[in-house]
């Protein structure tokens, strides 16, 4: 199962609600109505909670699952230019040393 949904990677919905690539609020409950009129036997029951919510909130968990995924990825990338060129202020310095150069 995906973290903290009651989805696993591999279940019909999910699967779908991933192909579509979900961009907007529209695209969201658009995927709910649709999910909804699935087969029943591909929801997973929580409680008493309404297949509504159900889906929207695994929904959601997919949403935090792929968003999680790409902040860490953006920050390994970070991490990477930092050491490979430095930081701002490192890179600032050598913009003024390669100034100072040219006016020479």
């Amino acid at each position: 199962m995906l973290a903290g949904t009651v989805w696993s990677k591999d279940h019909p919905l999910a699967q779908e609600f991933i192909r579509r690539r979900i961009s907007s609020m529209e695209d969201f409950r658009n995927f709910i109505q649709w999910a909804k009129l699935q087969d029943p036997a591909l929801s997973v029951k929580v409680g008493n909670c309404p297949l509504q919510s159900v889906i929207a909130a695994s929904g959601a968990l997919l949403l935090l699952d792929t968003t999680c995924y790409l902040l860490d990825r953006q920050l390994a990338r970070l991490a990477a230019d930092f050491e490979n060129e430095g930081g701002f202020s490192e890179r600032m310095h050598q913009q003024r040393l390669k100034k100072r150069k040219n006016d020479e």
